[in-house]
């Protein structure tokens, strides 16, 4: 009779592994095509999806760089790994090699990315360098200045399509915060796009 027990026991393990599994399987998948949210009034339509960000098929893409410009982390290492030495060119040329405040926001072109026409460059602040309160709320202040003149940028340039990395979940320390960063670029969708718009 004990036997009989620990067989079962043994295959309800194994069979809720089996449903574990295939659930892991069906949200993979569902990354795979983003989570769609889709304004149908003007046109409109955010997917969030988790992929490399050269991956994606839009006309720009977004980066978080440091003050010096220095692609040595992150998202700016692999995306300007694959850009090719002609963006650098670009934003030294631009900044003249000096170091930039945060906040500040640079466009090139996508360099040898093939689909995609431009980066844009967001100088963004560390959370961990703003020790208060009124600090803080500057830091926040600054990377969303920084996300909007990256809608504006898009604009001046007839961007239509640009895909944003989770900006400050790394390096730069923001984690739960970047609630703020969703909320501002929701917000900026829903109330100033115009039609034809993709994020």
């Amino acid at each position: 009779m004990n036997g009989i027990i620990i067989i079962i026991i043994i295959i309800i393990i194994i069979i809720i592994i089996i449903i574990i599994i295939i659930i892991i399987i069906i949200q993979d998948a569902a990354w795979d095509d983003g989570f769609v949210y889709v304004n149908n009034t003007k046109n409109i339509s955010v997917r969030f999806l988790r992929k490399k960000i050269i991956q994606c098929r839009v006309q720009a893409i977004v980066i978080s760089q440091n003050r010096k410009l220095d692609p040595s982390h992150g998202c700016a290492k692999v995306v300007l790994n694959a850009a090719g030495g002609s963006v650098w060119d670009d934003l030294k040329k631009q900044t003249g090699g000096n170091c930039q405040e945060p906040g500040t926001v640079l466009v090139t072109t996508g360099g040898a990315l093939e689909e995609i026409s431009h980066i844009i460059h967001i100088v963004a602040p560390i959370w961990a360098n703003y020790k208060n309160r009124t600090g803080k709320m500057e830091c926040l202040y600054r990377l969303q200045k920084a996300l909007l003149t990256c809608f504006q940028k898009c604009v001046e340039k007839s961007l239509t399509s640009v895909a944003f990395p989770a900006i400050g979940t790394g390096t730069l320390y923001f984690y739960y915060h970047c609630v703020h960063t969703i909320q501002l670029i929701c917000s900026y969708i829903t109330s100033v796009c115009g039609t034809e718009n993709r994020v």
